[in-house]
């Protein structure tokens, strides 16, 4: 009689080893969950079965009056062969109840620093966590920090039986952890599992690997790498770019393409001084983009921003600022400023055309004398300064002169053109681009 009650308990020990933590749930607010795994081919019912909680992981397994510590009999409850039990905290999420087969409360109300154990009969058969101290947040897995609060845990496929040595289970990195580390909330998996070594085909359920959801066993890039695929981060740190260190230690730099090689060479210079490229991709030059994006622009300086803001302007109706400063005035020359002043078309010249207009560096100004005149052909720019004087002098009889103006030293912009004789004068407007 005492040898059957000895091989039945051998055989009640040996069955019990194939039940274990399949996945572990420490999610936000009530979504905590424990997986508990049948690797037979036999349906286990569970009397003698317990789920032990340590809070904070201080104390003793046993606390209860050595019944365990909040311990959550299974007993009446059945595995499957090669199924789960799913055991949930009550109020867990409302969209995956249905895969939930028990709830509870108490045991169930655990967080990341709780250690849980599976016993049959009294006797731990599988840990989650370990006892001796309250390890903060957490316990470390697979080399990830508090890897059991705010995570869902996998039982690797290649995993047979529960492990009462939470080190080993735990492990240091991926490769030598019996657990696969997911996102908080993660319930996809929960309800399933899968283990390789049942005889059922092998399915990476690592989201981390290259081959999840795939059949074999999980692939991971190597710690050089940052995909799948084999590439390496470049020195901008961005996965399978281009950009290397150049001859002068610079990321993506220009080399020693210079006479002067690396000293002195900073990155995004263009030559030996140190000088840099404008955004008019010239060397050493001022432009720079103003606050509508626009080379060289005006900038938003007035109510309507950049949207209509059109360059020489002076409000958003397209005003110009005359020779005195005012917005969308008519003095054309400064001597009128503050005065009453209206323009007179001469009666003995006027101007035909300026030609190229708008123009890139010169431009041909034509006039059309009409009888002895003392001219002046001036080019002032929009503040009203006179900035190139091109003619003075008489012009005589009826005829045509033409005028050029090289503006090759001058900024792009909007010129005018003004011919004067004593108090008469008329102008024209002429634009220079390069």
């Amino acid at each position: 009689m005492k040898v059957y009650m000895v091989l039945y308990l051998n055989i009640g020990i040996i069955m019990s080893q194939n039940l274990f933590f399949s996945e572990y749930i420490e999610g936000s607010s009530y979504n905590k969950a424990l997986e508990i795994f049948n690797y037979t081919d036999t349906e286990i019912e569970l009397s003698g079965y317990e789920i032990w909680k340590v809070t904070n992981s201080e104390g003793d397994w046993t606390d209860n009056n050595g019944e365990g510590s909040y311990a959550l009999n299974l007993g009446g409850s059945v595995i499957p062969p090669n199924d789960v039990l799913v055991i949930c905290r009550t109020s867990f999420d409302i969209d995956n109840q249905s895969k939930c087969d028990l709830m509870n409360y108490a045991t169930l109300n655990f967080n990341g620093d709780d250690a849980i154990g599976l016993a049959y009969n009294g006797t731990l058969i599988d840990v989650i966590g370990t006892l001796g101290g309250d390890p903060g947040s957490g316990f470390d897995v697979a080399g990830t920090s508090n890897a059991t609060k705010d995570h869902t845990l996998i039982r690797k496929e290649s995993v047979q039986s529960g492990n009462i040595d939470w080190s080993t289970s735990a492990g240091t990195n991926s490769n030598n952890s019996e657990w696969i580390i997911l996102d908080k909330d993660y319930f996809t998996n929960l309800g399933s599992h899968t283990c390789s070594a049942c005889g059922e085909s092998t399915i990476c359920n690592d989201s981390s690997a290259c081959n999840f959801g795939d059949e074999g066993e999980c692939i991971y890039f190597l710690e050089y790498e940052c995909d799948c695929d084999g590439n390496i981060l470049d020195c901008n740190d961005f996965c399978g770019g281009s950009a290397v260190i150049d001859e002068c230690g610079v990321c993506n730099g220009l080399g020693a393409v210079y006479d002067c090689g690396c000293e002195g060479l900073t990155d995004d210079t263009c030559d030996c001084d140190g000088n840099i490229l404008d955004c008019d991709d010239v060397c050493g030059g001022i432009a720079v983009i103003d606050e509508c994006g626009v080379c060289n622009g005006p900038g938003a300086i007035y109510e309507c921003g950049c949207s209509e803001l059109i360059e020489g302007t002076c409000d958003c109706n397209g005003n110009e600022l005359d020779v005195c400063g005012d917005c969308g005035g008519s003095i054309i020359d400064s001597v009128n400023c503050n005065l009453e002043f209206k323009t007179v078309r001469p009666q003995n010249y006027q101007m035909i055309n300026a030609y190229p207009n708008p123009f890139n560096s010169n431009t041909t100004i034509t006039l059309l004398n009409m009888g002895n005149t003392f001219v002046k052909l001036d080019i002032i720019d929009l503040n009203g300064h006179i900035i190139d004087s091109i003619y003075s002098g008489y012009l005589y009889e009826k005829s045509t002169h033409t005028f050029l103006w090289d503006a090759s030293e001058n900024n792009s912009g909007i010129y005018i053109a003004r011919i004067s004789q004593n108090k008469n004068i008329i102008t024209h407007k002429i634009i220079l681009l390069k």
